[in-house]
């Protein structure tokens, strides 16, 4: 769990914008002490890196959903994603 964030891989071909939860999200869910409600929302991240190999997490929010036969999984929009390094240059630059 990095910075209060647990992890996911947003699968943007599964269900629209369902995207199940993972070993790793499970972990981190399990070491943050958080028990699954549906309709919850959480910010998660998954590892990237910039053009020159330095860690830049993809960050976004997701809301918690049970889906029957699949498991849980979190339905996360395609225009709430945002880098690591966007959240550095706002805290650097504010408005």
């Amino acid at each position: 769990m990095k910075y209060g964030r647990i992890y996911l891989y947003p699968c943007s071909n599964i269900d629209k914008d369902w995207s199940p939860f993972t070993v790793g999200t499970y972990e981190d869910v399990k070491h943050a002490g958080i028990k699954f409600q549906e309709g919850m929302k959480l910010c998660f991240y998954n590892e990237d890196a910039d053009d020159y190999g330095r860690a830049d997490d993809l960050l976004f929010d997701g809301v918690i959903h049970f889906s029957p036969g699949k498991g849980w999984g979190a339905v996360i929009g395609a225009s709430i994603f945002h880098w690591e390094s966007d959240e550095r240059e706002s805290a650097e630059h504010p408005s």
